[in-house]
């Protein structure tokens, strides 16, 4: 492990370490280069770093461009670019350099200036204490009082070991979901680029790097996660001169983040793990960084998962008091641990096509609320969960009606209804106020456990 300090100027790597592996940063450059992450290295030298180094190919630059966390332009770098910016719609020339490194513990934190166009870059990487598992993020700020900066892409990037030649990710779609697909890779760039505004079925935000033999139990795998549930993008390059990079993050719209003089764009985390012992370790080592660090209650989350039943096959928009309460009863006698009551409970919700954002219990299916059917579930040794879908509203709705501007739309182009449903701009204050004292005020008054909290469509006009 590297001790503590802060390196004004920075020394040629940085090595981070625990019981199970390693992790090298080469800074011998203008930006940090993610040189190892494998296996526990016992001792690393500045003439290891050299043994790495490519000599002269024909006809290209005398010394090579390296593939830093995040490449830019100004690098002489010709693959796709880590990090674009641009000031005033002119000027996108970007030279950063290094001139700080801090490390505590297994954090390593390295900052980069570049005096050409005004901003300030932050990489962070850590090492979990335990496992094999980096995490990763970079920070973009606007050092410039008087302009605006647009961030057009910021990807995380990383140089890809030879001996991974394989990638496997998941697609899918509604009915069947999560299907493996398993390629060698090419010398075409592959890219996945989610544009619907959430995880999906068929772009889901991780990919992981194989030996050609790795299988459960042996070889070699490097698997990557974007800690993002937003538009996002993949990406593994072929350089011309042969080596392979890998670069994940969000996915931007030319001109979405525009940062006033001192604001930051902040990027998605991104974790790397790695495996020397196949899948099975790669999937035990993911397991225990969720339940150490995502886990707010450790009792809950490790609990047994309980048994369920969901109103909707059995009631689909015909709930009331009593079919509700004759369904508690034969739940009850099956064993079941949790009750759901699904979509239809709120205020005129018929049918898919209106009512949504009217988050009020309709009186005319449950005369005296929900209370009732809360408790009869708690008298039967049942937990009560409830559906919403709050971020969605109708056109036939009172929340619609009042509040048509509450809705993401872009100027001149017709709404896109899918599935009967508009989106909300959570971005307005008092869109957000009102989702939030509408949802805190069931979840003050009844004894609820579970939210069963659905997105049931893309966000096809994501801007406002």
């Amino acid at each position: 492990m590297r001790p503590t300090g802060v390196i004004e100027r920075p020394q040629p790597f940085v090595h981070l370490n625990n019981s199970t592996a390693s992790v090298i940063l080469d800074c011998r450059g203008n930006q940090p280069v993610l040189a190892y992450f494998g296996s526990t290295l016992s001792k690393v030298d500045v003439d290891h770093l050299n043994q790495l180094d490519r000599h002269q190919a024909p006809a290209s630059l005398p010394i090579e461009p390296k593939i830093t966390l995040t490449p830019t332009i100004g690098e002489s770098y010709l693959g796709h670019l880590g990090l674009e910016v641009r000031r005033d719609n002119a000027n996108w020339g970007l030279l950063p350099r290094l001139v700080k490194s801090e490390t505590t513990g297994l954090l390593v934190t390295l900052t980069s200036l570049c005096d050409l166009t005004k901003l300030e870059i932050t990489h962070r990487l850590s090492l979990d204490t335990k496992t094999a598992v980096v995490r990763l993020s970079v920070s973009v700020r606007n050092i410039c009082e008087k302009s605006v900066l647009s961030v057009d892409t910021c990807a995380l990037t990383i140089p890809l070991p030879d001996h991974l030649v394989e990638l496997q990710d998941y697609r899918g779609r509604w009915g069947y979901e999560f299907q493996t697909n398993r390629q060698t890779i090419g010398t075409a760039s592959y890219v996945r680029e989610n544009w619907t505004g959430r995880t999906s079925h068929h772009l889901n935000p991780t990919i992981t790097l194989l030996e050609k033999h790795t299988g459960p139990s042996s070889g070699a795998a490097l698997g990557l996660h974007i800690g993002w549930s937003g538009n996002h993008q993949i990406r593994i390059e072929t350089l011309a001169d042969g080596r392979r990079v890998l670069q994940a993050g969000e996915l931007l719209r030319a001109g979405e983040i525009g940062l006033l003089p001192g604001e930051a764009y902040d990027s998605p985390e991104i974790f790397l793990c790695h495996s020397s012992e196949g899948f099975n370790a790669l999937t035990q080592q993911w397991h225990s960084l969720i339940r150490s660090t995502f886990n707010d209650s450790g009792a809950v989350s490790s609990s047994p998962r309980p048994v369920q039943l969901n109103t909707w096959e059995a009631l689909y928009f015909d709930v009331n008091a009593a079919a509700t309460m004759e369904l508690i009863e034969h739940a009850s006698a099956l064993g079941i641990e949790r009750f759901v009551l699904d979509d239809g409970w709120f205020v005129g919700r018929t049918d898919d096509r209106r009512a949504l954002g009217d988050w009020q219990v309709d009186p005319d299916k449950f005369p005296a609320g929900l209370s009732p059917i809360a408790q009869a579930c708690i008298n039967r040794n049942m937990e009560f969960g409830l559906w919403i879908e709050p971020e969605m509203v109708s056109r036939e709705s009172q929340l619609y009606r009042e509040h048509p501007d509450w809705v993401l739309t872009q100027p001149g182009i017709p709404l896109i209804e899918a599935r009967q449903q508009l989106v909300l701009d959570l971005s307005q204050p008092a869109v957000a106020h009102y989702l939030f004292e509408a949802l805190s005020g069931l979840l003050s008054t009844l004894p609820i456990t579970y939210l069963k909290w659905d997105m049931n469509r893309d966000i096809h006009q994501a801007g406002n």
